[in-house]
C-alpha cells in the first residue's frame, strides 16, 4: 500500500541475480532458521493526540483520524478509525499482528508512520500542518522519527536522483517498465536496489538509529524490491503487447529464506509482494487457471511458515470476502487446529464468524433491529433509505480513478438491461472536488443515482465496508440490506446480472 486507496486497473484477472551480493545483505536478520521467534508479536495498539488549531471549519472537512494497515493474512487494507474530540484530542485503539509501517490520514491528507504491538503513541500536530509536522512521544516515537528522518534524507540525496520525493522514483520506474523487456528491467531495479542498499547502510552508520528501525529498513528496502519486480509480470502484457512469454529465469530472486523471514511482515512491500508471487508459485503446481479450493488443499498439506500461513489465511480470507462461505466451511476445523500463526488465523476466523452471522441476518424477516446503530450505518441508511423496495447495485469511484471511469460505460449496458425493473444503479463518487465531479457525470452520461460523498461520509463508510480499492461495488437487497459487500464488476455482465435477478424474484 503505497497510496490511500488503489485504482484496480488489471488486477481483477488472475536471486535478485545470483552473483550479485548487495551492502545490505550484513543488515539482514540473524540465521532465519535458527535465531527468529516462532511467532509473529499480536498485541494492541494504541494512538491517541491533540490536534492544535482544530476548529469547526476543520470539523466540517474531517472529524476523524484514521490508520491505514495492509492486513497480511487477508490481503486487505484495514482502515481504523478514531472520532475527533472537540477540543482536538482523540484515542485509536486496535489490534496488529507484527510491526509494520501504515498510512496516517488527516483530512485527505497522508503520512506514514510505523505502528508496532505494544506500542502507546503519543502524535500531536497542528490542523493546517499535518504534512511533516507531526511530533512524536511515548513508545514508538524514537522509532518513528528514525523513519521520518530516514525518508527525508533519502529523497533528498542528491545521488540517488529523486529530488526530494518520491514521484521521481517511480517516474524512472514506469519508463523502465514501458521501454525495457523483463531481464534489462530487473537489471534496472537491480542496479537501483544496489545504490539505495548503500546509501542505507551507509546512513546507519552515520545514525544512531534503533534496532527496531534497521530491521525494517532493511526489510522495506529488499522486498520492495521484490514487490517492483513482480509488479512488473503485471505492467508487461499491457506494455508489450506482442511479446514473448517472461521467462521462468526473471523469478529467480527469491529464496525460500527470504519469503519465510519473519521480519519481512515489518514492511507492507511483502503484503504487497506476497499475493503476486503466491499466484506465480501456485500457477506452476497446479496450472494458469485453478480453483482457490485446490490451492488450500494444496497450502494445508505444507509445512507452516510464514509464506505457507500468510498465503493460506489470504486464499480464505478471499473467498469468504467474494461470498464463498460454502466454500470456506469445510476447512474451517481443519484451518483452526492447524498450525499456524495466531494472529493471521483470529483474523480469518473472526471474517468467517462475521460472514455466518452476516447471511443468518439476510435470512430473517427485515425488523427495527436493522436499523442504525453506528454513525457508519446511519450514513449508509439515509442514503439507501430513499430507494428501498428496489435492488440497489452500489459503485464507489472517484473522477481521478481511470478504471473506474473505464468501467462506466459497462456500467451503462448494464444499467440499460434493467430499464423499467425495481433496480437503481447508484454512484458515490469520493474523494474528488465537486466542480469536477459534476463535470465527469455530466460527460459520462451513465443515467442511475449519483452523490458526491463527504470526506467524513467516505472515512466511515470505507471503515464499515473495509473500502480498500475503487472501483468497489456493493448489490443491496429490496429491503435496504447488504446482500453482497463486494459484487461483481459490471464488465462481469452475466454474473453481475445472475445476482441482481436474484434479489429481483426475492418476496
Amino acid at each position: 500500500m503505497r497510496t490511500l486507496i488503489i485504482c484496480l486497473a488489471f488486477f481483477m484477472a488472475y536471486s535478485a541475480h545470483a552473483q550479485q551480493k548487495t551492502k545490505l545483505d550484513a543488515l539482514r536478520s540473524p540465521d532465519v532458521k535458527t535465531n527468529q521467534p516462532k511467532l509473529l508479536k499480536t498485541d494492541s495498539v494504541y494512538i491517541s493526540g491533540k490536534i492544535d488549531g482544530y476548529d469547526a471549519a476543520f470539523k466540517e472537512k474531517a472529524n476523524s483520524i484514521q490508520v491505514i494497515v495492509d492486513d497480511l493474512p487477508t490481503g486487505q487494507q484495514l482502515t481504523y478509525r478514531a472520532k475527533i474530540n472537540t477540543d482536538g484530542t482523540y484515542r485509536l485503539v486496535f489490534l496488529k499482528t507484527s510491526a509494520q509501517d501504515a498510512l496516517l490520514q488527516f483530512n485527505g491528507q497522508n503520512q506514514y508512520i510505523v505502528v508496532n504491538p505494544g506500542d502507546k503513541m503519543q502524535l500531536n500536530f497542528t490542523a493546517d500542518k499535518f504534512l511533516g509536522g507531526l511530533a512524536f512521544k511515548g513508545p514508538g516515537a524514537v522509532f518513528n522519527q528514525d523513519y521520518k528522518a530516514y525518508n527525508e534524507a533519502r529523497y533528498t540525496e542528491a545521488a540517488l536522483g529523486y529530488s526530494g520525493g518520491r514521484d521521481a522514483r517511480r517516474k524512472a520506474q514506469m519508463e523502465s517498465e514501458k521501454a525495457n523487456g523483463p531481464e534489462d528491467h530487473k537489471k534496472f531495479l537491480t542496479e537501483r536496489y544496489d545504490k539505495e542498499s548503500a546509501f542505507l547502510a551507509d546512513y546507519i552508520k552515520q545514525h544512531k538509529s534503533s534496532q527496531l528501525f534497521i530491521k525494517w529498513a532493511g526489510a522495506d528496502l529488499r522486498y520492495g524490491y521484490f514487490n517492483d519486480l513482480m509488479m512488473y509480470t503485471l505492467y508487461y502484457p499491457m506494455y508489450h503487447k506482442d511479446a514473448a512469454k517472461i521467462p521462468d529465469s526473471y523469478y529467480d530472486f527469491m529464496k525460500p529464506e527470504d519469503v519465510n523471514n519473519l521480519d519481512a511482515a515489518m514492511s507492507m512491500n511483502y503484503t504487497s509482494f506476497l499475493p503476486l508471487y503466491a499466484s506465480y508459485l501456485t500457477q506452476h503446481k497446479l496450472g494458469q487457471s485453478y480453483a482457490v479450493v485446490k490451492q488450500v488443499d494444496m497450502l494445508l498439506a505444507q509445512p507452516a511458515g510464514l509464506e505457507r500461513d500468510a498465503m493460506l489465511a489470504y486464499a480464505l480470507a478471499n473467498l469468504i470476502r467474494i461470498g464463498g462461505v460454502n466454500e470456506v466451511t469445510p476447512y474451517m476445523a481443519r484451518f483452526k487446529v492447524a498450525e499456524a500463526q495466531p494472529g493471521f488465523k483470529d483474523r480469518v476466523v473472526k471474517d468467517y464468524e462475521d460472514a455466518i452471522a452476516k447471511l443468518n441476518a439476510r435470512a430473517k424477516p427485515a425488523n427495527a433491529g436493522d436499523l442504525p446503530k453506528t454513525e457508519a450505518d446511519s450514513i449508509f441508511y439515509n442514503i439507501i433509505n430513499q430507494y428501498k423496495g428496489k435492488v440497489i447495485y452500489v459503485d464507489f469511484w472517484s473522477t481521478w480513478c481511470a478504471p473506474c471511469v473505464a468501467e462506466m460505460p459497462k456500467s451503462k449496458a448494464l444499467h440499460d438491461q434493467f430499464t423499467g425493473k425495481d433496480v437503481v444503479f447508484l454512484y458515490l463518487g469520493l474523494q474528488c472536488s465537486e466542480n469536477d465531479w459534476k463535470a465527469m457525470v455530466d460527460k459520462l452520461n451513465v443515467g442511475g443515482e449519483h452523490r458526491l460523498l463527504t470526506n467524513n461520509e467516505y472515512a466511515a463508510l470505507a471503515v464499515k465496508f473495509k473500502i480498500s480499492a475503487i472501483p468497489r461495488h456493493m448489490l443491496v437487497d429490496k429491503s435496504g440490506r447488504v446482500f453482497k459487500e463486494t459484487a461483481q464488476f459490471p464488465g462481469y455482465t452475466d454474473e453481475a446480472k445472475k445476482d441482481i435477478e436474484k434479489l429481483l424474484a426475492e418476496k
